[in-house]
């Protein structure tokens, strides 16, 4: 493209293009290249990476790291493994201490029905979003009470329960 006015008016008549280039974006820059930054390293499989996800000892983090692995197994259109890791997942979200960390957990527990969700494991998404409600009840702080309350909210409506989200 020639000039700045051109590559202005491209972005204002094809909207899907811009959509797409925002949401392509974050991916590359979470995911990189998949190497350790060596040059010619190969990128660690997805067993490789679910292998080092649950060695991790610190149940937020390893549930964290899980749920990028199934989402990776998703991406791959491998059901089993992103099923596998989901459980993994989900085991360790309740190692986390509901009385001591509410809000981590609830967090952890709405992006795990997120992932059940995509996983079309519908029974599991639902079981997510309510042990995510019950400690969304022992957070404290009002600010992370409502930050989790939308994001349940959020979910809900992905999920397509409109009233219970309007509700949250």
């Amino acid at each position: 493209i020639d000039n700045e006015e051109e590559r202005a008016n491209m972005w204002q008549k094809n909207p899907r293009q811009l959509i797409l280039l925002w949401s392509i974006v974050p991916i590359i820059a979470v995911a990189g290249c998949g190497g350790s930054g060596k040059s010619g390293s190969k990128p660690r499989s997805l067993s490789d990476q679910l292998d080092r996800a649950r060695k991790i000892e610190d149940p937020a983090e390893r549930s964290e790291s899980l749920l990028k692995v199934a989402n990776g197994y998703l991406a791959a259109a491998d059901s089993l493994g992103a099923r596998n890791s989901l459980m993994l997942a989900s085991d360790a979200a309740d190692e986390i201490s509901i009385k001591k960390k509410p809000a981590e957990r609830a967090a952890l527990y709405i992006q795990l029905s997120a992932g059940w969700f995509e996983a079309r494991q519908l029974e599991e998404s639902e079981d997510c979003a309510k042990d995510a409600a019950k400690a969304i009840r022992k957070i404290v702080r009002p600010v992370d009470k409502v930050d989790a309350l939308i994001q349940l909210g959020l979910l809900k409506i992905q999920l397509d329960e409109k009233y219970y989200a309007k509700k949250d």
